[in-house]
């Protein structure tokens, strides 16, 4: 892969991380994300505010060729998403070790070419780092098989509200057993996040 993985850590620096969203969900998968500027051509929300969004940043193009966010639980709220993957039966203990991972994106043009088990190995590290145990996201049942190689297990089928039929999968970051029986690359040595 020829493409720095940093951390967005401004608008200025997101602004193509907004518009590989807007490419990918609105107009490959033909999504409504209410947050969708259809002028502008980009989708950015109030979950960024306190985020961890990572970017894939083609080395030769400079463009933002993959993407994903992930909020830790003890950095704020995450309102539709407390309620829609019912983590409000989470203690405030166990909450405190919860991240809620959104908006993984990779420009087609990228795809198979490792971008994605990059960007799921830096969140992994990223979260392992602030204590994070448990992550939660939701996709489309075509990515089940993806995300179940990285480590992740179904929950259930949910109804996004914007989304529409999706899976709601959970990692357990700490357990290593299981990310050893399916050959997880987030176990795997890795590349660094550019700083």
């Amino acid at each position: 892969m020829d493409a720095d993985l940093v951390i967005a850590r401004d608008d200025p620096a997101r602004a193509g991380v907004w518009r590989l969203r807007y490419a990918v969900y609105v107009q490959e998968r033909k999504w409504a994300p209410p947050e969708a500027d259809h002028v502008g051509r980009r989708v950015r929300d109030t979950l960024d505010s306190h985020a961890i969004v990572l970017a894939a940043v083609d080395r030769e193009t400079q463009a933002v060729v993959g993407t994903a966010r992930t909020n830790l639980l003890i950095d704020g709220t995450v309102p539709v998403y407390t309620s829609l993957y019912r983590l409000t039966d989470l203690s405030a203990v166990t909450s405190e070790h919860v991240s809620v991972t959104t908006y993984v994106a990779v420009a087609a043009t990228h795809r198979r070419t490792g971008i994605g088990a990059d960007l799921a190995c830096a969140l992994y590290d990223q979260r392992m780092a602030r204590g994070v145990k448990l992550d939660y996201l939701d996709c489309p049942s075509d990515l089940v098989p993806h995300f179940t190689r990285l480590g992740y297990r179904w929950l259930r089928a949910l109804r996004h509200p914007w989304f529409g039929q999706t899976q709601l999968m959970r990692l357990s970051l700490t357990d290593t057993e299981f990310l050893t029986s399916v050959h997880s690359p987030l176990l795997r040595p890795r590349r660094r996040v550019v700083a």
